[in-house]
């Protein structure tokens, strides 16, 4: 599908899957697959003195346990992610939840009802 020229895209491409692009000071751009036919969800990054805020962190599962240990390795400076703040219940914004608790005991920060979703789904 065509880019909308009306709307101004901070990139003309997307990143790669793993990599960060800085799209303005501080904010980072990433995506990650999903094994369905929307094959990416977006996430973000920003930085937060000496730690980053994370918006939304993809689907969970093996592979994205090894893309979220690499990318912290590799690419968050020795910065803790202090914050996880997620959008919505989806599994492909909320899934990796638990492995970014893991790696990095982050405060979830989610809207009650949200929550209230998340937990349900998992226990469905």
């Amino acid at each position: 599908m065509p880019l909308d020229p009306a709307l101004q895209y901070p990139d003309r491409t997307h990143p790669a899957e793993g990599e960060m692009r800085e799209i303005a000071d501080g904010i980072y751009w990433l995506r990650f697959p999903l094994p369905f036919a929307l094959n990416h969800v977006h996430a973000w990054l920003l930085r937060d003195g000496d730690s980053w805020c994370l918006v939304d962190c993809g689907i969970g599962g093996e592979r994205m346990r090894d893309l979220w240990a690499r990318l912290i390795e590799q690419h968050l400076d020795g910065k803790p992610i202090t914050r996880l703040l997620v959008t919505h219940y989806h599994p492909d914004h909320v899934g990796s939840a638990s492995i970014i608790d893991d790696l990095q005991q982050p405060l979830l920060v989610m809207n009650e009802t949200e929550w209230l979703y998340t937990r349900m789904f998992a226990l469905d």
